[in-house]
């Protein structure tokens, strides 16, 4: 049994959000692009499955139109935790799979990260920093207070938590005011902002735990933050993993609402 909690979220097994040039404040259009990711856990990984296309600005979930999209001879681009982009690999080919979220794009070598996209897009740099004094105090603070909402602890878990800080910070400018969002990975996914007094503010939460003493306690990870649709505001690529199945999530920021975030893509993924 799952047990999920959403929280400034969106309830459901997929969910896809279109942010585009009709909306108020709209971003310029930025080139079209394709976005995969690699499935966790495979050491030697020589395919990866489509995630989103980006066209026109607007992010959608994408299947057997995104491997089309990228034949063979074409190139991919690894993408760092901080957005930046690596070496081109090239594509060799593509498998079909009887299920649509599975066709994937054949690798030449083995990508050094989880996520690619379409060679020819290059995204704006992403911010991000290290936090250090107060900020790291009052981060190091928050992190315990979503493990203690979040983990059971009559639970043994499997695997055990990354020392603090498990976090991914960094800086963005949006409505003319800095922003400043750290994304806590662990059992629990956090999205949170640092406001005028040097306190963290919760602006989204992800949970999923097996009520089982053999659920691993490293149930998402951070594979980057990156700006995928050229707004200028950075999006939140993640991977929520449960043993043999897994999740990858895109979260966009609300800059025309209240400032939360937002889950635009949600794509499922097992090996059973």
């Amino acid at each position: 049994m799952i047990a999920r909690v959403r929280v400034a979220g969106v309830v459901g097994a997929a969910a896809v959000m279109a942010w585009g040039p009709g909306a108020a404040g709209a971003p310029a259009e930025t080139p079209a692009s394709n976005w995969f990711v690699v499935q966790p856990s495979v050491q030697k990984p020589d395919g990866a499955f489509p995630l989103v296309s980006v066209h026109r600005s607007v992010i959608t979930a994408c299947g057997r139109s995104c491997v089309r999209a990228v034949r063979k001879g074409a190139h991919v681009r690894p993408v760092g935790v901080d957005g930046a982009l690596r070496a081109a690999i090239a594509v060799t080919g593509a498998l079909r799979y009887d299920t649509e979220p599975f066709d994937e794009i054949q690798l030449k070598v083995s990508p050094p990260t989880e996520l690619l996209v379409s060679d020819g897009f290059t995204p704006r740099p992403t911010t991000m920093f290290t936090p250090t004094g107060d900020v790291q105090r009052a981060l190091e603070k928050f992190v315990r207070s979503v493990d203690e909402l979040t983990i059971d602890q009559s639970v043994k878990l499997k695997g055990s938590l990354k020392r603090l800080p498990r976090t991914t910070a960094f800086r963005f400018t949006a409505g003319g005011r800095e922003r400043v969002v750290a994304v806590v990975d662990g059992p629990a996914l956090a999205i949170a902002t640092l406001n005028a007094r040097g306190q963290w503010v919760l602006q989204h939460l992800e949970q999923a735990a097996l009520v089982t003493d053999s659920v691993d306690a490293e149930a998402f990870h951070v594979l980057a933050v990156v700006d995928m649709d050229g707004d200028g505001v950075p999006e939140i690529v993640a991977l929520e993993q449960i043993e043999e199945s897994w999740w990858h999530l895109v979260y966009r920021y609300d800059r025309d609402g209240d400032g939360t975030w937002s889950i635009v893509a949600r794509r499922p993924g097992s090996t059973v």
